[in-house]
């Protein structure tokens, strides 16, 4: 991360509250602390085919801008980022077969 860079990662909505929304509001909290805080870019990564925290990251204002690839070789795990450029859609925004 960037001195002016916060992460966030793990964010977890149980079952029971799913549809709420609540992702989004709880996201949108946390980064407007960390402006607070000095930071100026809020980063969190999600897996391609968890739709539902994909669209919770763009009600929040999220947009994909790095890709995390997990590399595991002799039981290591690597990461590897590769940037997207300038406005990257979403995958679910993307009609199948464009």
């Amino acid at each position: 991360l960037g001195p002016n860079e916060m992460l966030l990662e793990g964010a977890y909505t149980p079952v029971a509250f799913g549809g709420q929304r609540i992702m989004p509001a709880a996201m949108a909290l946390i980064a407007e602390r960390a402006a607070e805080l000095g930071a100026e870019r809020a980063l969190t990564f999600v897996s391609d085919d968890n739709i539902p925290s994909l669209k919770g990251c763009k009600r929040t204002g999220f947009a994909p801008c790095l890709q995390r690839r997990a590399i595991h070789r002799l039981g290591r795990c690597r990461m590897i980022f590769a940037p997207l450029a300038a406005g990257t859609p979403y995958a679910f925004d993307v009609p199948p077969g464009a």
